[in-house]
Formats: structure tokens, C-alpha cells, sequence
């Protein structure tokens, strides 16, 4: 969530070393914009339950999602005609589909290997506040200079991960706040805003996430989050397929 270029190896080694330093000093203080060390470490879990609003502000979805360590993950998308799930538990993913209006297109998606890394690489990023690559596998955190983002000077940062996702995030360099980021795989800009603090660490209550041209798609507001509170496991479970989708 380093880049040189140089020709002389020693000079390399030099400039990954005081950028990994950089790097290291950008996250430690956006960290503490959010909260103490011990309450970001001590996170096992957390549910956001809200509204997703389309760019012309109507009403489209409820919103349930939840994470928990160290890298299960549940999203409940919901509206009058249908509810979509999307789950990983660390081994397996799903995509489960309920049609409301028509039986016959509801059903069950098994989630391929590149799909399930995704999602456990996106559940890292949620659950370890900046430092979601440093708890997957080949994940990278890469100090990629600075840049004019919504009229804020910023550093501009890499979370890269084994699988492909990478998001780049845009730090202010006055405070280290974060000023936006951007989904590597969609080229979407997500932008915080209206935070409030749960049990100690800040979170954002409002997502409004921007296409390439910077036009608004949709807007996601979270009227409730809970860090820490108990998840049940088997909600991360496979889904057990409906007597009427047998053969």
C-alpha cells in the first residue's frame, strides 16, 4: 500500500534504503492520525453496516460488511429485487445471489484461486491500517515520489500485492492525512471523508468513489461500525445450496 532509478548499484542501495526510511516515517504517522499502535493492533474485527447512493444521490443498496482477522471477509449488498453475498475465509470465496423476483436466476458462484487472493489481499488492507502488505505474502509498500492531488501536496504511495491488486494512496505531506486513493484495478478514486472515532481509532462515515474523468459514481455511508464486538465464524462458511438449485 520504492521506486529508484539509477545505474550504479551502490547508489541504489543507498536511495531504497533512505526511501524505505521515508516510507516508513509517512505510514507511522498517518497511523497515529487514525489511532495509538495498541488500539490499531488490538482490531480483530470490524462491521460497517450503511447505504450506497448512487451519483445522483438516490438510495440504491443497504450495506453490510465484515472483517475479521486475519483475513476473512463478508459483503451483504441488498435491495428490494435482490441480495448479493461475496465471502472469503482464508481458503475458499463465493459469490451467493439471491433473486427475489425470479428463483430461477438466483444461485451460487465458487470464486477461482487469483479471485480468493484478491479478496484476502482486500481484507488485509481493511484490517491492518496501512500495513495490509506487510501481512501477505510478497506484498510491497513503495514510496513513489510526491504529487499534486486535490489541490494538496502528497506523497504518493504503493500497497502491492502477490496477486496483482495494488492501490495507490495519496498522503498529504504536511500532516500525512489521506487524501485520496485509487483502485489499481479500476482506475476508481475512493475519498474519505466525514470521520468519526469507534473505540478509539478514526473511520471514515462517508466513501465517494470517482471515475477516471473525476465524475461521481456512487457514494457509500456508513451509519453504523463496530470494531471488536463477537462475529461468528460460520457466516464465512461456504453456503450450503438450496434444495431447489440441486439436480
Amino acid at each position: 500500500m520504492i521506486r529508484c532509478h539509477t545505474f550504479l548499484i551502490f547508489t541504489l542501495l543507498c536511495s531504497s534504503t533512505l526511501m524505505g526510511g521515508e516510507v516508513d516515517d509517512i505510514l507511522a504517522k498517518a497511523r497515529a492520525r487514525l489511532g495509538t499502535e495498541k488500539q490499531l493492533e488490538s482490531v480483530q474485527t470490524i462491521q460497517y453496516q450503511g447505504q450506497v447512493y448512487g451519483a445522483d444521490g438516490e438510495k440504491q443498496d443497504s450495506l453490510n460488511l465484515t472483517f475479521s482477522k486475519p483475513d476473512k471477509q463478508l459483503l451483504v449488498i441488498e435491495s428490494d429485487a435482490q441480495k448479493r453475498t461475496t465471502g472469503v475465509n482464508g481458503f475458499e470465496g463465493f459469490v451467493e445471489v439471491i433473486n427475489r423476483q425470479d428463483a430461477y436466476k438466483s444461485g451460487i458462484i465458487v470464486l477461482n484461486a487469483d479471485q480468493v487472493r484478491r479478496l484476502l489481499a482486500n481484507a488485509a488492507e481493511n484490517l491492518y491500517f496501512f500495513e495490509g502488505p506487510q501481512h501477505r505474502t510478497g506484498g510491497t509498500i513503495t514510496l513513489e515520489g510526491k504529487q499534486t492531488i486535490r489541490g494538496r501536496e502528497c506523497y504518493k504511495v504503493r500497497f502491492a500485492y502477490a496477486c496483482g491488486l495494488f492501490y495507490i494512496r495519496y498522503f498529504s505531506t504536511d500532516t500525512c492525512e489521506l487524501v485520496s486513493t485509487i483502485n489499481g484495478e479500476s482506475n476508481q478514486e475512493l475519498v474519505e471523508s466525514d470521520s468519526e472515532r469507534v473505540g478509539g481509532i478514526l473511520f471514515p462515515k462517508k466513501v465517494e468513489t470517482y471515475d477516471e474523468e473525476g465524475d461521481l459514481i456512487r457514494t457509500v455511508v456508513f451509519e453504523k461500525i463496530l470494531i471488536n464486538e463477537p462475529v461468528d465464524d460460520s457466516i464465512f462458511d461456504f453456503p450450503a445450496i438450496p434444495a431447489s438449485l440441486k439436480p
